[in-house]
Formats: C-alpha cells, structure tokens, sequence
C-alpha cells in the first residue's frame, strides 16, 4: 500500500512560486467522468480559492455529447441556477504538456446551504465511505487503466486508426501483450506521461503493452482514500490525452473503439483495513486465499448486485460491445484465484496485502461512481453475509449463461428499478443518473447508421 496525497501548497504559495502562470484551469468530473469547468487567469483563482466558484448544477446533468438533460431535475425546474464550487487546493498542479504555462485545479460543488451537493461524483463516493468509517474500517484502492493511443481524428464518422509510433513513423499492426519493443515504440509519449505524473503527484506504477496494437495499461499504486485513488484515474486520464496531444495523436478511453481488436477496462483493485491496519480480507497463514469470510462475503455482494449497477460499471451504448467469450472482459458472476478469466480475480501474492480486483469496469466509466459501486456492492455483502458462486478453475467463459446485461436499455431498467441501487445512493441521485444517461442512450438509439443505408435503403 501507498499512502499518498495530492501535492500540497497553498495557493498563495504556489502563485508566488509560479510566476510565470497565468492559465488555471479549475476541474469537476461530470457524471461521465469528462471534466468540465473554467479557464481563469491569476486574480480569478485567487477569488475562486477565496470565495469559490460558480458553476451551474446542471453540469450533472450533461450526456456525454455535451447537451443538458432537461428531465434531470437540474435544469429548467431550477433555473439552471449556479451554485458554489470550493477549490481543492491542495489538488492545484502544473500541466506539463501545455503549450501555455498552465496549471490546474480540482474543484467539488456544495448546495446553497453549504453541504456537498448530492450529484457530485465525490459525494456519492464519500457517502459509501461513511458506512466503511462507521465500522472504522478504511478501503485501499488502486486503479488500473487501458488506452489506445490513436491518429487524431480525420472527421464525423470516420473510423479510428491506430497511431504512427514516434520510433518507426509507423502504425503498430500486431499484438505482442507485454512486449517492451511495444513500448519502446511509443517510449517518447509513455515517458512523458510519467514525467507528467511524476509533476502532478499521480502515483503512476507499472506501463505494459496490451492485448492489442497500439494499446497500453498503466496501473496506478494503491492508496488508503477512495476519493483520493478516484482522482488519479481522473487526472491521470487527463494526463494521457494531453500528452498524446502535444504529441501530435490522440489517447481514447472508449471502451471498444475496434470491433477486431480487444477492448480497454478500468480494473479495481481494493482491500479493506481495520482500526488497526490489519487486511479484513487476509486469510490466515497456511490456509486456502478463497477462504476468509469476509472475503466471501463481499464477492457476494459484487455478484449479487452486478445487474443492478451494470449502468456505472459499463455507463455506454460503446461499453456492451466490449464484453464476450474470450475477450478479457468478464460476462459472468464467476470468482477465483490468480484467474484473468473470471469477473472478480483474487490475485496471488502475500496474504497480508490480499485484495479483489473487479475486472468488469470499462475504461469509459467515471472512476468514483466506480469506486463507489464496487465498495458500496462489496459492503452489502458482507453485512448480509451473502455467499458468492462457487469459484471458477481454468476457464471462466465455459461458465453457461450471461449476467452482464445484454443491452445499456437492459442495464438502465435495472438501475432504474434496483432497491440496491436506493440504499447504495440514494433514491435522488439514482432518478438523476437513470434521467441523464436514458436519455443520452435514447438519443443514441434514434441516429440512423450508415450500415443500416448500407443493408437496407435499397435492397429491402
């Protein structure tokens, strides 16, 4: 485990220690995890550190294309009213990859009365927190990252293609998994991805070739906040996309941008803590890993409620077309040890540091509504001491069935109408996200695609 925070400075200081900036770009990650916010200049972030900032609630209630839904409740019933953003100081970074000076920001959203807002992403994760601390137990999480780093778009509707490595000047056109030419290849971007993460505080791990040309994973180093762990994967998604782009290429987080090649995931992995440091989940020396309880217990709770939360796990029309046999990406409730096959690994290593990693997530997700699924799944487990299916051995895709909905309309119905859901989130944050993506998903569906001219125009 790393215990790690956001590089500490008070504003003042870093202002007097940057004199060179003039460029703030103040963050909040949406329902989708895309940032959004403002670009302001020296005395505008002196006044946003001192007064906050205001920003409009309906920033959570944005599909993914940008457009405010009006059915969210956050737009026309309140007059698209702002409200106050407090900047998270401690959080304020250089941007390394900016053609300008710059420096950024987080920011969270309070409601009138001062509270946290209930549609922010971080308040729905520290909310599941609350429920660990009543039991003064504390998650430790760690996320790790898929990305394809792809040519910048031609245009609307044209299909992605991989990009030129810098080394060869050339596309990569084959599948070395953990292969270091690969990397090589790709080595002036991925190393400035580091130096970027280095400068911002991102505990960034290990970087690895994947399943897929042009394709890489950089795992990120657990730590003791949830909240914490979620803001790197936030930042360093940012990271990635701006350092591919003052590299003349663009990153994409979709989930499965090729039809032919595998798809990118957002893996969680977390373990549990008690008042006194020691691992909920460890078994005891000499026994079976699959053994603990508790352990149990909360891969019951995963599995019993991976329909229910399916929407935040997979929150795209994109995310279903990721998931199938042989894809390592996971269609069932199956568990195990040291299993890549299965939905939720326990992967090998020493007892004391004993963790489950949730294979479901795509990497097109936002990260805390993850991490708050994914906890606040495993605590209904085990406070309902649920037993999970029996553990897979070898391969988990012989397993008979699908669990993972077939459809983002199937995953949204069961969102919508899950009592789990309620008690994890509360029945208001669950209407707001259900409006919000329903409607991004009805859009969606009503676009007329070019294979369906291509089949049907004239030949029906």
């Amino acid at each position: 485990m790393t215990v790690a925070t956001h590089p500490s400075m008070p504003v003042s200081a870093f202002l007097d220690a940057h004199p060179g900036i003039d460029r703030f770009e103040l963050l909040l990650p949406d329902l989708s995890g895309i940032a959004r916010g403002k670009r302001l200049r020296r005395a505008g972030l002196r006044s946003a550190a001192a007064q906050g900032l205001p920003l409009p609630s309906s920033i959570f209630a944005s599909r993914a294309s940008g457009e405010s839904v009006g059915k969210s409740g956050l737009v026309w019933e309140v007059g698209d009213k702002d409200l106050r953003c407090h900047l998270i100081p401690e959080s304020l970074v250089r941007m390394p990859w900016a053609p300008r000076p710059s420096a950024q920001a987080l920011l969270r959203m309070l409601d009138e009365d001062g509270t946290p807002f209930f549609a922010d992403p971080r308040t729905v994760l520290e909310a599941v927190l609350a429920r660990y601390a009543a039991r003064d137990w504390t998650p430790v999480v760690a996320l790790e990252l898929e990305f394809f780093l792809i040519a910048k778009p031609g245009g609307k509707h044209r299909a992605p293609k991989p990009a030129d490595a810098p080394l060869t000047g050339q596309p990569q056109t084959k599948t070395q998994v953990y292969g270091f030419e690969e990397l090589a290849e790709f080595d002036v971007v991925l190393g400035a991805i580091e130096d970027a993460c280095r400068t911002q505080g991102v505990p960034a791990g290990a970087a690895s070739a994947e399943y897929a040309p042009s394709q890489f994973e950089i795992n990120l180093n657990h730590v003791d906040d949830a909240v914490l762990a979620a803001d790197h994967a936030f930042l360093l998604k940012r990271i990635i996309k701006g350092v591919a782009t003052a590299h003349g290429m663009a990153a994409t987080f979709m989930a499965k941008p090729f039809a032919e090649e595998s798809g990118s995931g957002m893996h969680m992995h977390f373990s549990i803590l008690d008042g006194q440091g020691r691992n909920i989940m460890a078994e005891a020396e000499g026994e079976d890993p699959l053994s603990n309880p508790l352990l149990r217990h909360a891969v019951g709770g995963l599995a019993a409620g991976l329909r229910d939360h399916a929407a935040i796990l997979a929150p795209t029309a994109n995310a279903y077309r990721r998931f199938g046999t042989g894809s390592y990406a996971p269609v069932t409730t199956s568990w195990g040890f040291n299993n890549r096959t299965v939905a939720f690994r326990i992967p090998d290593g020493d007892a004391r540091a004993r963790r489950i990693e949730h294979r479901v997530p795509g990497a097109d997700t936002n990260p805390h509504l993850v991490a708050a699924s994914v906890l606040a799944a495993a605590l209904d487990g085990i406070e309902r001491r649920l037993d999970p299916p029996p553990a897979s051995e070898g391969n988990a895709y012989e397993t008979p069935g699908r669990d993972i909905p077939e459809t983002w309309g199937e995953a949204l119905r069961a969102f919508e109408t899950s009592s789990l859901i309620e008690a994890a989130f509360g029945a208001r944050f669950q209407a707001l996200f259900h409006a919000v993506k329903d409607e991004e998903r009805r859009v969606f569906d009503a676009e007329i695609t070019p294979r369906e001219w291509e089949w049907y125009l004239t030949t029906i």
